[in-house]
């Protein structure tokens, strides 16, 4: 024989309310120029920067999009043109 334990407090409803909170992803929402937004799981961010063009250090024979590199708390992280990769028209050019 098997049996299950349902609290009480819990109703088949709860339980299914319950589930679907527990899929519920978050996103950042942003545009890119001119009419296209994107969005971002939240859980794949470490951090929200703005940098200004002058703090990005470009890089030699790189591809178009790659727009350089910009040190983050003594990290390289690349700075790549979102909107150029997707088809927009690239940065420089706006």
């Amino acid at each position: 024989m098997v049996s299950k334990f349902i609290p009480a407090s819990a109703s088949p409803s709860s339980a299914t309310e319950t589930a679907a909170n527990e899929i519920r992803q978050q996103f950042l929402r942003f545009h890119l120029v001119p009419d296209t937004t994107a969005l971002m799981p939240i859980n794949q961010l470490t951090e929200v920067l703005t940098i200004g063009v002058g703090q990005i250090i470009p890089i030699a024979h790189m591809p178009p999009w790659v727009m350089g590199v910009y040190n983050w708390r003594g990290e390289v992280l690349w700075m790549v043109d979102l909107g150029h990769i997707v088809g927009l028209t690239p940065w420089h050019q706006q």
